[in-house]
């Protein structure tokens, strides 16, 4: 998701084994399990990762981009909570005594802790969509 590279299909596993003979069973393990899912994975998505995590101009550049991105979801969900609190939203559950716990979080997405009738009320009347658990 880092490089917007979505239906791309790109990705890695890395397994740490103790010995060369453990790590040959299990790649023909791994193979004999990936082998149906795709006849030949998709390259183009992994040689763009590849050109730009080889390239130290293109990585700087993906990085501050990165950045921004993961400083935007910060900034969003602090606007979040400011709105909640302005419109003096009800918490959600009794054990949360603030929003804060929305803003605490790390990653692409938040728990909320809206239940589904808050869930559907913020779809039916703003249009906006969120997980109902």
């Amino acid at each position: 998701k880092n490089f917007g590279l979505y239906g791309e299909r790109i990705g890695a596993l890395n397994i740490v084994t103790k010995d060369k003979e453990t790590a040959a069973k299990v790649r023909s393990q791994l193979c004999a399990v990936v082998r149906p899912m795709y006849s030949s994975p998709q390259i183009h998505g992994a040689r763009l990762v590849s050109t730009v995590l080889s390239d130290s101009g293109l990585t700087k550049t993906w990085e501050g981009e990165l950045k921004d991105m993961s400083q935007r979801i910060v900034d969003m969900r602090a606007a979040l909570v400011r709105a909640l609190v302005k419109i003096e939203c009800p918490l959600p559950a009794s054990h949360f005594k603030d929003w804060s716990h929305i803003t605490s979080q790390i990653g692409m997405f938040a728990y909320t802790g809206l239940n589904e009738a808050m869930c559907d009320k913020l779809t039916k009347d703003h249009h906006i969509y969120c997980t109902r658990n």
